[in-house]
This record gives structure tokens, sequence and C-alpha cells, in this order.
């Protein structure tokens, strides 16, 4: 049955009022990046706790704009509805009908007009959490001091929680608000500073001058780091919760290691094993231990910290999010939260933009009185897939306080220079930001020499047609695969099986898949999306066949990515493999999945190495990698990255993407497409709304 279908028989289970008024959304959901599902799930309450009479007809159709309005928002991330902007939401909702009212004898500006009134008189009683007149009553909230409810009362509220809460002059899911107000207690709580004593202070001070006396050095050439960088170790050393914020090449990742060497040589304040680092997703948190690995080598040993020498030895390895709080992937609840907090005492997170409410208060929950929490991340990147943009809100609201140092400096600015076309790519992401049209000079028609060229550029889909494009697309597969596949087989032209035992694959063996990794890594085909031409899905169909014809199968030599966290196997969502023969213990040899996964070698060093699953055990949760959504990029880089315009306008073209997809590009960075998409996306920004820190509002609607 299709979905009009299923719509058309939904909706004529509602009043006749509220199928009208339904079927007037309907068109305008899928612009809006909602779904007919967002109707049902307005429409629901109201059948089920709005008893009949309780609410004249166009108040119910109030209510049910209302909540419309909210899972709508809530799709795009934001959480929080102002009440000033119910109107032009409701506008927005019913753009195209006639009237703005869905040829209803009522005005979207009417019915708004209904649904403040509800809000403030809180009606119907079963959806509020409170009135929000009782902001205006002098009634006494529960942190101003209302006396507690009965354990009746408790059992009512737990047996049938609120569906919204009135707060702040707007509008919440009551959920949304309860997890958001949980957020701003433990930000409270922990903005405050950290060993501020006039002895801790100096201790840092002078260890901070010891460390800046012992850099790394790269190319023959001492890595100083700049005045804002410096700032960034004293704050993040200093304050119990901050932010780190910058954009790439802003030299964050420089700001990480140096803050983790500083912190391990002030000593047992805050010894290694007391240091944990962590990152939304695997790819992001493996990143950051290669960075400190390769920061602490690139100290000469003559002029190494002493803490240095059996730092990386005492060290955990960077963790997901999730393992850091000890995840329980049966309850999905955490180990560790405010009764049981984490036991490190510096805990750095990376990509920090990526991470939703509910996430970002689980963290906060885990983070003790002797704990220091460092965010870090680029909050001019995609927002989170779930709610809210708490990183964003954050930097915005600390800009020039204490509890944040933005990095502005730009240490590739001399890498990727073009020549006679092209732009450098360090360039295209400041002018992404500010909405700033593309130049002329990025534009070329000879894609053979962009796909050899340092730089960023643009291929037109108007002056390179699509089947061109795809035939260019396939060959360079065609290519890449063979070079995979000279890397995979034996001089005899068999494919070598690579035999996995009690100790793993032998040293050779584990070199030659690395080189296979290290070649698909370097490139990345990404998408807005899953749907459409210039889908994931589609382009991964096409690129599979020129690996196996048969759809159903993968086959030696094709990337592949993990799409849900398995903590019996311990890979994770995001993760990317690839496919080789393997002959694992006395089993007979077969294509498996390698992942690599990170060990701890004798002297302490942080190590990967390959590990394989058979395909069945993963069958559930692994699809192509040959291209992959920008979501799905954030926290990896690549030498080459090309990004595939969708075919026309939709609601996931954003400036953030365009600027995240960008940003993926270390050496090549080429955009197929048409312009008009280009210039859609740098017009829309993704503005989420929190209500993060607002004032309540005390004027009566």
């Amino acid at each position: 049955m299709s979905t009009d279908s299923l719509s058309n028989c939904y909706f004529e289970t509602l009043p006749a009022h509220l199928q009208v008024l339904a079927q007037a959304l309907l068109p305008n959901m899928g612009r809006l990046g909602a779904g007919a599902e967002c109707l049902f799930l307005a429409a629901e309450p109201i059948k089920l706790f709005v008893p009949a009479g309780e609410l004249t007809k166009d108040e119910e159709k109030a209510l049910f704009l209302l909540l419309a309005a909210l899972l709508v928002g809530r799709g795009q991330g934001s959480i929080y509805l102002p009440l000033e902007e119910i109107k032009s939401c409701f506008a927005r909702l019913l753009s195209g009908q006639a009237g703005a009212g869905g040829g209803l004898p009522i005005s979207a500006g009417k019915l708004s007009q209904l649904a403040i009134k509800l809000i403030n008189e809180g009606r119907p009683p079963a959806f509020w959490s409170r009135a929000a007149g009782l902001e205006n009553s002098g009634a006494k909230s529960a942190e101003e001091g209302e006396a507690e409810s009965s354990p009746d009362s408790e059992a009512k509220s737990a047996e049938n929680p609120p569906l919204l809460s009135a707060e702040r002059g707007g509008v919440y899911i009551a959920r949304h608000f309860k997890a958001l107000s949980a957020l701003e207690k433990h930000i409270e709580r922990l903005k405050k500073p950290f060993g501020d004593s006039a002895k801790c202070t100096a201790t840092r001070k002078e260890k901070l001058a010891e460390l800046l006396a012992h850099p790394p050095v790269k190319k023959g050439a001492p890595m100083v780091l700049s005045a804002e960088q410096v700032a960034a170790l004293d704050m993040a050393l200093s304050r119990r919760l901050s932010v780190l914020a910058g954009g790439p090449g802003s030299g964050k990742t420089a700001v990480i290691s140096a803050i983790v060497r500083l912190a391990a040589s002030i000593g047992p304040v805050f010894p290694p094993e007391a240091i944990a680092l962590a990152a939304p997703t695997g790819k992001a948190a493996a990143r950051i231990m290669e960075a400190l690995q390769k920061n602490i080598d690139d100290v000469p040993d003559e002029n190494k910290l002493e803490s240095d020498r059996d730092l990386l030895a005492r060290l955990a390895p960077a963790s997901t999010l999730h393992r850091l709080l000890g995840v329980n992937p049966r309850s999905g609840g955490f180990t560790y939260d405010n009764n049981n907090p984490l036991p490190a005492r510096l805990v750095i997170v990376d990509e920090a933009s990526m991470i939703d409410l509910f996430m970002l208060e689980r963290l906060f929950r885990a983070i003790g009185t002797k704990t220091i929490l460092l965010l870090v991340g680029d909050p001019h990147q995609l927002p989170p897939v779930g709610a809210a943009a708490i990183f964003k809100d954050l930097c915005a609201a600390w800009r020039d306080t204490p509890q944040a140092v933005i990095l502005s400096g730009n240490y590739r600015s001399g890498e990727n220079q073009p020549g006679a076309q092209g732009v450098a790519i360090s360039a295209l992401a400041p002018a992404i930001l500010e909405g700033e049209p593309l130049p002329s000079r990025i534009f070329t028609k000879d894609a053979a020499a962009a796909f050899q060229a340092e730089g960023a550029f643009f291929l037109r889909r108007a002056a390179f047609p699509e089947a061109e494009f795809m035939e260019l697309l396939v060959k360079r597969a065609k290519e890449n695969k063979e070079i995979i596949y000279e890397k995979l087989k034996e001089d005899s032209g068999e494919f070598k099986i690579f035999k996995y035992g009690e100790n793993g694959f032998n040293q050779e063996d584990e070199t030659k898949l690395n080189a296979v990794s290290e070649l698909i890594s370097a490139k990345m085909i990404l998408t807005a999306g899953h749907e459409g031409r210039f889908g994931d899905i589609k382009i991964n169909k096409i690129l599979h066949s020129v690996y196996d014809k048969k759809a159903d199968c993968y086959t030696i030599g094709e990337p592949v990515m993990c799409t849900q966290n398995d903590y019996l196997h311990n890979i994770f969502n995001g993760d990317v493999g690839f496919i080789a023969p393997v002959q694992s213990g006395n089993m007979e040899a077969e294509p498996m999945a390698l992942f690599k996964k990170e060990n701890t070698d004798a002297d302490g060093r942080h190590t990967y190495t390959f590990v394989p699953y058979p395909l069945a055990s993963l069958a559930d949760h692994l699809t192509p990698a040959h291209a992959i959504t920008v979501h799905k990029a954030q926290g990896s880089e690549a030498s080459e990255v090309l990004v595939l315009l969708p075919e026309k306008e939709n609601a996931l073209i954003s400036k953030e993407l365009l600027y995240t997809a960008a940003t993926r590009a270390k050496d090549r960075l080429i955009i197929y497409g048409a312009e008009e998409i280009w210039d859609y996306g740098l017009k829309r920004e993704d503005k989420r709304l929190s209500g993060l820190f607002a004032t309540p509002s005390k004027e009566k609607r």
C-alpha cells in the first residue's frame, strides 16, 4: 500500500474538520523535510486525550497545527517554538493553500491566536506540564520553592506524563524541555574555575612555560603555538567546563595534544590514567590518538618532557562517547551518571558539534566535582542528527568569556594552492560561511585535469552531462579497483588468502592490508542524502557493479560501512572497512569484512590492526561505502573528495552541509552539479532553536 493510501486510510479515522486540515498540510510535508507521520503523530494525542466537546473545532485545529509545527521543527533539529513565531510557522505549514488557511473558513493568523490562547490557559490540561499562565499568576514553580508534590500526584504524573511544556515565552515537547533544563543545571554546576588557588595557578603557568619550550618539530622547524592556542591551553586546565572551537586548519588537534601533554606534566593532579579522550564516532576517536601519538613522536627525544616518555603507555585509547559512558547495549542505559561519575580527572571530547541534546546531557550528568570537561569542535559544521545544536549555542553564548576560545588562525593557508584554475580549499570554507558566490576560476570543463590537480574545482552539470560524468566515475572506479587488486593478489594473479590466527595477521599481511585501507580512505565520494540520482544508494549501486554484477552481495576489494553500533563485534556506526579473502583459524577461506581495531603494543604505543568478520554476522548492518552521505563523513577527511550535489533543491541542502562537505578535503575537492543548487544551499542556514539560557518570559500574551 502506498504512503498516500496509508495517509488517506488514517485520515479517514479523524473528525471531518481535522481531515480537511490534514489534507491541506500534507502537500507541504515533503518540502519541509517531514512526512505524513508528523501529521499522524500530531493527530493521535488529540484523538486519545481530548474528550469530545472539551475544545471547539477551531481550537482542535489550532492544537493540531501546534503539534504539527513542533514535530516538523523537531525533524529540523529545533526543540523550541517561541510564541511570536507561531503565526509565521502556521503560515509556512499552510503555504500554497487558499487564504493560507487550507481552504478553511479560518486563517492561519486566527488559528495561531487560538493556539496561543490554549497555551496561556493550559488547555487541554492533559497536554501540559503546567499552565503557561502560572508564570503570570504569582504561583511559584518547583525551582522557586513550591511545596513538594504528594506521592499520589507524582505517581499520577509518572503514569500520564505531559506532552508539552509552556516555558520561556514559547512551547517545547515536554521531554525536550526536561533534558534542556537538566543540562542547564549541569552547566551552572560546572561553570566554575578549577584549581584557582595561587599555588595551582603558579604550577600550571610554570608547566605551560616548560611545555612551550619543548615543542614538536615538523619539517625541521619547531611547531610554535599561537597566542590564542596558548590561551586555550591555559583555559582548558583552569576551568571545570570550557569550549574550544575553530574551523579546519585552525589547530584544534594540535591544542588537544598539547593539553594532554600539559596535563600529564602537572603530575598527580592529572595522571595519564585519569585522562579520557572521546568523540561521537570511532573514526574521530581514532584521529585523536593518531594526532597525539604523532605530536609526541615529533618532539625530539632529547627535548621530550619526562612525562612524555610513558604518556602513551599509561593513557587509555580514545573511545566513542557511548563507550566512555559505559553504555549497556541491552538496556540502552549507561554505567556512569550523576550517582556514579566518570573516574577521569580530565575529559576531552572532540567533534562536539555532532552531539545532540540528550547525549550531551548524559555526558554532563557523568562529570563529577573533581573533573574538567573540554568540548572541542567546529560550530559551523552540520549540527547533530538528533535534537538541538547545543555546542553551537555554547560557542555563541560564551564568545569573549573565560569559558571559550575560538581559534581564528589557518595553518593550511599555504597548502593546496591551485594553478591557473581552481581555488585553494582553505579559502573556500570561509567563503561558504559568508555566503559568497563561487569565484569564476573554480569552474572547469576539464574533469580529467581537475582529478589530477590540487585545489577546489566545480564541474557544472550543464557543461558536463550526467551520462558523461557517470562514465568517468565508473572509469575511475575501475582504475581504482585494479590498483586495489594489485595489493590483494599474489604474483600468480590469484587473490592472496590472508590467514588470521590467535595473534591476528602476520606483519607482512598487515602491511598489505594497511596499504589497501589507505588507498580506499584517500578518496571520498559524498552525497547530500540517500535518495535521488545523486544519493548514496544510487551511486553505490552503480559503483558496486564495477566489482560485482550481483546486487545482493559484497565482493573482494569493496569498501563497506557499519550502519549501527555492534557491541558484540566491537564495531560502530560509521566505521569503514573493506572485503578481503581470509582464512580464520582452521575454517575455509571466504570473503570477510575487515575493520581496523586499536591495540596497545608492548611499548604502550597505540597501534591499529585488522580484525575480520564473517559477512553473515554483519548482514543486518553493513552497506557499500563507495559513496557516503556528508553526515556520515563528519570526523573524517581524505586527500581527494568528490561532492555530488542533488539534482534538485531539497530540505537537506544547507550552508552547513556545503561547508562540512568541502572541509573534508585535504588536497583536492571536486564539486559536481548545478551552480543553482550550490547557491540555494548557501542561502539556507540550519537555524535550530533550543532556548538555551533563555530568560523565562513574564509578559502576559
